[in-house]
């Protein structure tokens, strides 16, 4: 089969052809790439997509958006008006589109006319209702900015009139006094010798100078000596020589050799 001229084009879309032309219009267009790309670009294929989509969803005999606004405007026949009104009640998006326009309408009532001429730009005309309640709250906000003015003015007015009163610092920290320390009496008061019935002074008892574990350091005869815890004079040369020393270290404050 040859290519499909427009005639047979549209006898194809619109199904005009018998059963056997079907098939092979059909056939030649899977294989004809410039007739399936003419099919596909179809003004009348198009058409008629939309009006089978909208056949299958019961939409072919919704009127157009113009018709609906003249309906919800009222310049719509009394008999065109009651066709379109139940067609509305029985068709859900033809309802909400006539309530959508009617939201719309509303809103645009409140918020005035607009007009609009080729020589001039958009001017709003505000009715004089709106203009009165405009003035209405304008003034109550400025008599309400005024009054807070006015206390605010006597509120500080009473507060630099107060006296200033300065908070006393308390001192919680309180140094303790100072106390002398007393002065250790570093004097060494010795006793008086007690002499015995012989007149030796070498059993006298002094205060503890000097004491290391069996022997004390006593006074005899104007001299340090060293002597046992019984009273007792050491008795050898070294322990003669040692208590010397002390002696000496005692009265002179140095040791000698």
């Amino acid at each position: 089969m040859n290519c499909l001229d427009d005639k047979l084009l549209e006898d194809y879309i619109l199904g005009r052809m018998d059963g056997k032309l079907l098939l092979e219009a059909t056939a030649h267009i899977h294989v004809c790439r410039q007739c399936a790309e003419r099919l596909q670009k179809s003004y009348l294929r198009k058409r008629v997509l939309s009006s089978f989509a909208t056949q299958l969803a019961g939409l072919e005999d919704c009127p157009d958006y113009d018709t609906l606004s003249a309906l919800v405007d009222g310049k719509l026949s009394e008999s065109t008006a009651t066709r379109l009104r139940s067609h509305i009640n029985s068709c859900q998006l033809c309802y909400r589109d006539v309530q959508r326009m009617q939201a719309l309408r509303a809103q645009a009532e409140i918020r005035g006319s607009v007009v609009v001429s080729p020589s001039s730009s958009k001017s709003t005309m505000v009715r004089p209702i709106f203009r009165w309640k405009v003035l209405a709250v304008g003034g109550a906000a400025l008599i309400t900015l005024a009054g807070l003015g006015m206390i605010w003015s006597q509120r500080t007015t009473e507060i630099h009139d107060k006296p200033t009163v300065t908070a006393q610092r308390i001192e919680t920290h309180v140094a303790p006094p100072k106390q002398e320390t007393p002065t250790p009496n570093m004097q060494r008061q010795w006793q008086s010798p007690v002499r015995t019935e012989s007149g030796r002074a070498d059993q006298t008892v002094h205060a503890t100078l000097l004491r290391d574990g069996n022997y004390r350091l006593v006074r005899a005869n104007g001299r340090y000596v060293l002597v046992q815890n019984n009273n007792r004079s050491v008795a050898t040369p070294l322990e003669e020589r040692i208590s010397r020393l002390i002696s000496d270290k005692i009265r002179t404050g140095k040791i000698q050799g």
